[in-house]
């Protein structure tokens, strides 16, 4: 709600929406953009292909995905989120995906900054909707 009142403020005229990435249902056609700070560092790399179906899913085709994940530079985090390779995000959006770009940031938390990556990644405009499960 807090992103929503800044956007309103600002004069843009976007809409925020929140839910379960496996089960949340995008409109017809998908949303333009979807934003992921702090989810994907959350999955084992077995469970990321499921993670990135129900991506293609909520995304538009020709849409975006903006992530903010831990780096591989932050390996000496305590227990917490996985941090996450360059090469590992590469070989994730992959296929109907086109990684953007890529850059590395901060994640700030409550305790400090970490190093982390955020991305941009475009669903290729030619993809064809993928179908919700049954």
């Amino acid at each position: 709600r807090i992103a929503q009142r800044r956007a309103a403020a600002s004069g843009s005229r976007a809409r925020f929406q929140s839910g379960d990435v496996f089960t949340h249902v995008a409109p017809a056609g998908g949303y333009p953009t979807v934003l992921d700070f702090g989810v994907l560092h959350q999955f084992s790399p077995d469970q990321l292909p499921r993670y990135v179906d129900h991506l293609a899913r909520l995304v538009a085709p020709g849409g975006s995905l903006l992530l903010q994940c831990f780096s591989d530079a932050a390996r000496t985090r305590a227990p917490g989120p996985r941090p996450i390779e360059r090469a590992e995000l590469e070989r994730t959006f992959t296929g109907r995906w086109r990684l953007a770009a890529l850059e590395r940031c901060e994640y700030l938390t409550r305790e400090r900054p970490y190093p982390a990556w955020f991305a941009w990644v475009r669903l290729d405009p030619c993809a064809a909707p993928v179908a919700s499960p049954a």
